[in-house]
């Protein structure tokens, strides 16, 4: 028992490690982040381990036809189990949650990991090392989320999205220019959470302002409201506005629960 505990400790620090190496790296890139990579690979590797170990005996033994059968029987077993799993995993959906609300838990987790690890850290010049080495990267984390960008222009086909970073959280201003996009759906929905994770460390918008409602811009609220990636809306509403556009963004912004402010 204990030499399994021992694999399980080995195999989560490694991946903790991994974890602390690459994620300045995925925040420069503006790469998702799975700070749940750690637990996920520990429950992972077994299955792909069993997975692999059956498929090669199956492989192996296919000449003979009953045990190739009670072989395909228990792989087919492994494959059924991990999907269910796989859907119990996805029915609790994926929160967009702020990068920087994750991170001292994530390096508090990876610090644990090496404090138990008795003995690959057996000395205590190589423990405080560790904890040294985590205090820094927490302040330079810390020193780059204050000190880093406030302000940023997104560029969605010709129009550019004024992004800026204010206690409350990300605003964006849209003054309802042309989208010359191809897919705007994809632009909005994966580009932009990219753009303001590289750039504010966030994935979310706070309020988002609408100063001309076009066709365009009534889509692009469709999409954010779907996507659950705002917070409010806020619409200057003038007797130039569109109110069919309009009241479409008022019923996707109720839609999603939404709140729209004038």
């Amino acid at each position: 028992m204990n030499r399994f505990i021992a694999k399980i400790a080995s195999i989560a620090l490694l991946q903790g490690l991994i974890l602390l190496v690459s994620l300045p790296v995925l925040v420069a890139w503006g790469l998702p982040i799975s700070l749940l990579g750690v637990i996920g690979n520990i429950i992972f590797l077994p299955v792909i381990i069993v997975f692999l170990l059956l498929s090669a005996l199956l492989t192996l033994f296919l000449p003979i036809p009953f045990l190739a059968k009670f072989l395909g029987v228990l792989l087919d077993g492994v494959v059924a189990i991990w999907r269910l799993f796989g859907a119990l995993c996805v029915s609790f959906g994926n929160l967009a949650l702020p990068f920087y609300g994750y991170l001292p838990l994530a390096v508090f987790f990876c610090l644990i990991l090496f404090l138990v690890h008795n003995r690959f850290l057996c000395r205590f010049l190589v423990r405080t090392t560790v904890i040294f080495s985590v205090i820094v990267l927490l302040i330079l984390f810390s020193l780059f989320r204050c000190w880093g960008t406030n302000e940023r222009l997104f560029s969605c086909g010709s129009e550019r999205l004024h992004c800026t970073r204010g206690v409350a959280g990300v605003q964006v201003v849209d003054h309802g220019g042309r989208r010359q996009v191809k897919t705007l759906d994809t632009w909005v929905r994966y580009r932009l959470p990219q753009f303001l994770a590289q750039t504010f460390g966030v994935v979310s918008i706070a309020v988002y302002h609408v100063r001309h409602i076009t066709p365009a811009v009534c889509e692009t609220v469709r999409v954010l409201c779907e996507g659950h990636l705002i917070e409010a809306i806020e619409i200057c509403e003038t007797e130039k506005q569109d109110k069919r556009l309009l009241a479409q963004i008022h019923a996707y912004a109720e839609q999603a629960g939404i709140p729209i402010r004038c």
